[in-house]
């Protein structure tokens, strides 16, 4: 009987006693690298001991990302951001997570952080290591050069083209690009009648 709900499979690897959730509050930077460095096995036999594991029940509520990253940029995190992320063996996902734990040593160049996902992705269970994008903030909307913005009775838009007439279509900036020069725009549609 399995002591709790969630994905079966028989893709032992010998990570199991290694890598715990009840662990998450200790890894460290060491941890890591000697996990990084043990080599997986797949290990599938036809026959095993008596007390061999031979399959696992991997919890698809929560699970867990460590990713190994500099520690000026593990400065810039605080415990319970929101993050989103992207993996390179799981290509056109993304994870939505929460940062749970950042380990990093007095003086050393580089630190752990361990992020909490509740998201169900399938496939992500049987990765074990995988580049990952760690996705801070990121804005969603029209780019277009800060040229095409115009302001009319004080309100903020764009000159949207209409057969042969334009017609002024308010909208928000939420991202300003001074090296490109162009700006990020969310349409405003609360109170606009075309």
């Amino acid at each position: 009987y399995s002591d709790c709900s969630g994905v079966f499979s028989t893709n032992i690897d010998g990570f199991e006693s290694i890598l715990t959730a009840d662990r998450i509050e200790e890894y460290t930077l060491a941890d890591f690298e000697s996990a990084e460095a043990a080599q997986m096995q797949d290990i599938r036999k036809t026959t095993a001991l008596s007390g061999e594991p031979i399959c696992k029940v991997i919890d698809n509520h929560v699970w867990y990302v460590m990713a190994k990253l500099p520690s000026a940029k593990l400065e810039e995190y605080e415990i319970g951001q929101e993050v989103s992320m992207r993996f390179d063996k799981v290509p056109g996902v993304e994870a939505k997570a929460r940062l749970v734990h950042v380990s990093a040593e007095e003086g050393s160049e580089e630190g752990i952080a361990l992020f909490e996902c509740e998201q169900y992705i399938e496939g992500i269970f049987s990765v074990r290591q995988s580049g990952v994008e760690i996705i801070s903030q990121q804005y969603r909307g029209i780019e277009i050069p800060i040229s095409a913005v115009r302001v009319k009775d004080g309100q903020q838009g764009v000159m949207v083209q209409y057969g042969i007439n334009e017609i002024f279509k308010p909208c928000e900036i939420i991202y300003n690009n001074k090296e490109k020069d162009t700006v990020i725009i969310n349409p405003i549609t609360e109170g606009v009648n075309n």
